[in-house]
């Protein structure tokens, strides 16, 4: 048979029939029959094809791992050389053709000078007075709507910068008061609605699923709490509710030290939520998706030998956040900010300010995201406007943005005209 598979039988796989005029083989015929050898033959041929299958199931699993493995491979940044890189100008046309302004309404009681961005939303923009850490609440449009609190340690009041969240299923205005460890509800009206006493203060609180708060834990708390990492608690009640990420207790190492970290963080790409770790490595960044909770980035610090070190004393990290396809990574080395972008498609590490071609404004300083989509930068005065918007130069930006927003256009030189004594405006893009 050719192969042992099957076919015409060959030379070597015939039976030798004995010749008549042997005597002692006709004494003694073959006891093997045809029927016999073939059915061997069968046996050997299934046991053959059964370790082969078991050969090509072996390759083609171990090819899915070698994939997979790919797939999931851990980015390891190096923050430490990111100074070292030549900074590059990129344009925010690059990014996105589509920008709005908001422009605070100025009136008595809600002017203010020093502004921080505290949140912006499809409903509400929340800003802080930077001197006193007070909380003003605007519509989207930019109509005042009235103080968020007051400062002080009264029932409805708070004294620290707070964090705010806005839950729309609750159609309410949440602050968190870190220093007196609660949480303030006020609804949609700004009324003050009650607080929520925190017991074990987490190192950081996000909303989650607009549905519930996320809370991590890091250091001495994980001890405390039994190596639960990632918590998901009411709302209203702060009763846990779930854990996405524990850690064994013995397992646990001291994190690196890092200044201006504050433990963990959380932001986003896009609508996923993502979480940062301080580490006994630097800092390792995770995706928290329907409840899993994965590693995609590892942070890491090297000194001038390429050594890894174990503090960090000179590196304040400033910043942790998604524009678009790059992880921004901002910090602060002798008195000077960097800020590095890592493609997380082409896994490359860059620097590069983002020049304003779109109304020759200033470069577009990247500060946060907004809730329903975008980014923001702030700090955007309204004589940083004058020359443009006032001009009659015929430049091809010009023409583009007179053609495209002539209503915006005309009504930015009516508000300029109006006032020179303006609230900050903010520009986000999409």
């Amino acid at each position: 048979m050719q192969g042992g598979f099957g076919g015409t039988p060959t030379a070597d796989s015939r039976i030798a029939v004995p010749c008549p005029s042997d005597r002692n083989a006709l004494r003694n015929p073959p006891r093997q029959h045809v029927p016999t050898v073939m059915r061997n033959i069968e046996l050997k041929n299934t046991k053959m094809r059964t370790v082969l299958s078991f050969v090509i199931f072996i390759v083609l699993v171990a090819s899915c791992e070698v994939k997979s493995n790919k797939i999931n491979a851990i980015s390891e940044i190096n923050v430490s050389g990111i100074e070292k890189i030549k900074m590059d100008t990129r344009y925010l046309s690059e990014f996105s053709n589509e920008f709005e302004y908001i422009r605070p309404e100025a009136k008595i009681g809600s002017f203010f000078s020093l502004m921080g961005i505290s949140y912006i939303g499809s409903k509400f923009v929340i800003l802080f007075e930077k001197k006193t850490s007070q909380l003003f609440v605007f519509y989207r449009d930019g109509k005042f709507l009235g103080k968020l609190g007051e400062i002080g340690r009264g029932p409805n009041e708070y004294i620290t910068l707070p964090k705010v969240f806005v839950f729309s299923s609750l159609e309410e205005i949440h602050v968190y008061d870190f220093k007196r460890a609660q949480i303030l509800r006020f609804d949609y009206n700004l009324n003050f609605k009650g607080k929520t006493k925190i017991n074990a203060v987490p190192s950081a609180i996000h909303k989650y699923m607009d549905k519930f708060y996320i809370c991590s834990y890091n250091g001495e708390e994980l001890k405390e709490n039994g190596g639960k990492v990632l918590v998901v608690r009411d709302p209203v009640s702060f009763r846990e509710q779930n854990v996405l990420f524990k850690i064994n207790n013995n397992n646990y190492t001291k994190p690196i030290e890092i200044r201006g970290f504050d433990t963990n963080w959380f932001f986003y790409k896009n609508d996923t939520l993502c979480f940062a770790m301080q580490t006994s490595k630097g800092v390792s960044i995770y995706n928290v998706i329907d409840n899993n909770v994965k590693q995609i980035h590892e942070l890491t610090f090297e000194s001038d030998n390429n050594e890894r070190i174990d503090k960090i004393p000179d590196i304040i990290i400033s910043n942790l956040m998604y524009f678009y396809d790059y992880l921004v990574i901002s910090y602060q080395h002798d008195h000077q900010i960097y800020t590095g972008f890592y493609n997380s498609k082409t896994k490359k590490l860059s620097r590069f300010n983002i020049a304003n071609d779109l109304d020759k404004g200033l470069d577009f300083y990247l500060i946060g995201n907004c809730e329903d989509g975008g980014y923001y930068s702030d700090d955007l005065k309204i004589e940083n406007f004058n020359d443009f918007w006032k001009t009659n130069e015929s430049n091809t930006t010009y023409k583009k943005l007179k053609s495209k927003f002539p209503e915006r256009e005309n009504w930015l030189k009516q508000t300029i005209s109006q006032s020179q004594d303006d609230n900050p405006w903010i520009m986000v893009i999409k």
